[in-house]
């Protein structure tokens, strides 16, 4: 959970103008430091009660928080600025090509691949009861979590003969790989 806030911030998360302005550079900074493998923008509107509360709940913060992990940094918008949520809204709601077809409030689900999003992905919210919004919102969390790691690709296990290499020093290691590409090159010469 990283909450974007109107003035200076207070301690997580970011400025408004801070965050606009290193947007891209903050989703690449997740992905490498592994901070993030996919982000997503809880988007509302300032009179949106339920939501706020739910984000405001005893431990809700902290609950979504320990579900999205490493996982899925979740952006949102901690402010009591009308014009602020205007703004916000306004332009992610524009940068994300979201239409009419949706209405606030939303979880905008996406990735970010070489300076570009990617993949985005919208679910409503529907709940007018801070209880009711936060399970609602848990529970997309949830689901969204669970499809990515149903559709992660298997780790690759490194072999024990790569890492001995690596831990003997770079000579033992070249001088493996010149073999080991003498050999490709020999069978190839021999048609094998």
């Amino acid at each position: 959970m990283v909450p974007i806030y109107s003035g200076n911030g207070e301690g997580l998360g970011y400025s408004f103008d801070d965050f606009l302005r290193r947007f891209e550079v903050i989703c690449r900074e997740h992905k490498e430091t592994g901070r993030a493998q996919a982000f997503a923008f809880i988007l509302y509107d300032f009179y949106n009660d339920a939501l706020r509360q739910a984000l405001q709940l005893q431990g809700g913060f902290a609950r979504l928080d320990r579900l999205t992990g490493h996982d899925v940094s979740v952006f949102y918008l901690n402010s009591s600025d009308l014009e602020i949520f205007e703004q916000f809204n306004e332009i992610f709601l524009y940068a994300f090509e979201i239409d009419n077809q949706y209405r606030l409030p939303l979880v905008v689900f996406f990735d970010f691949e070489d300076d570009d999003v990617k993949e985005v992905t919208i679910a409503e919210l529907y709940e007018d009861h801070a209880a009711f919004s936060f399970n609602e919102l848990f529970t997309i969390f949830q689901n969204r979590l669970q499809r990515m790691q149903q559709t992660q690709p298997p780790v690759k296990k490194r072999s024990k003969f790569w890492s001995i290499l690596k831990s003997t020093g770079g000579k033992v290691a070249d001088k493996a790989l010149e073999v080991i590409f003498s050999k490709i090159a020999e069978k190839l010469t021999n048609g094998h």
